[in-house]
């Protein structure tokens, strides 16, 4: 009696060590991991200069990109100063009516009243007031992958090279030059007197043109600006669906 239940005993045990195992090996396998969990999570800001809220939303910026990945996810920060704020005594020096409209496309799309600063989009999908972290880290940790699509980006001193497969029928692909440690003393409007910091600051934003058949390939001139310093500028380049639609993925590289 005894030697069947030390049988029995060595059996279960065995079969514990190969489900363990199996499950071992399937999690090292590439492709299962939970779709969820992978791919780069893009945080937009839309701010200004002369925003009294923004500075505190620049900071919870900074503050991300510092962090670097939230739930093993990449994340890539662009700050978009608007226009919208520039005959209000002070006009910032980032601003461009470029970014005006692509939160005006979100407004559309996400079913806003109207745009505001500070706001922060997720993946074009997720908004929110951009100064509450608990409703960016809460819309961080719900985002799911939007689409299939894979990039590729090569960057060297002169272009990008980038290479789109799988995207949605009709997505855009864009390229953005960002740049980080910049600074800003304002002299008039709410913020008059205050030292403004920044980071990931959209210095251009193209749209590179439409993913036939879910490809895009295309290589691209980084004509930079001399004021820009290079060792701060990061290419970012994304698969949207659509103006102010999901962004499907994103790519990023620096430029040395």
């Amino acid at each position: 009696m005894n030697h069947l239940i030390s049988m029995r005993i060595l059996l279960v045990a065995a079969c514990l060590v190969i489900s363990i195992g199996l499950l071992l090996v399937s999690a090292e396998i590439p492709g299962h991991a939970d779709s969820s969990s992978s791919g780069p999570i893009v945080v937009e800001l839309f701010t200004s200069e002369g925003c009294s809220s923004c500075p505190p939303a620049d900071k919870l910026l900074a503050d991300l990109e510092k962090r670097g990945n939230v739930n093993g996810r990449q994340i890539l920060v662009m700050s978009e100063h608007v226009d919208y704020w520039d005959g209000l005594g002070w006009k910032d020096r980032f601003s461009s009516s470029v970014f005006t409209q692509r939160q005006t496309d979100y407004v559309r799309k996400l079913g806003l009243g109207s745009p505001y600063t500070p706001e922060m989009v997720i993946n074009g999908q997720t908004e929110l007031i951009g100064n509450d972290e608990a409703a960016l880290m809460r819309g961080l940790s719900e985002q799911k992958v939007t689409g299939s699509a894979v990039v590729s980006l090569q960057t060297d001193s002169s272009k990008a090279v980038v290479k789109v497969q799988g995207a949605k029928a009709g997505s855009r692909v864009l390229l953005a030059i960002t740049e980080g440690k910049l600074s800003t003393h304002v002299q008039r409007g709410e913020n008059g007197g205050r030292d403004l910091l920044h980071t990931g600051v959209v210095r251009r934003l193209n749209d590179l043109g439409e993913a036939k058949k879910g490809s895009f390939e295309t290589s691209v001139p980084l004509k930079l600006d001399s004021g820009w310093r290079r060792e701060n500028l990061r290419v970012i380049v994304l698969v949207q669906s659509a103006p102010g639609g999901p962004i499907e993925s994103a790519a990023s590289s620096t430029l040395q």
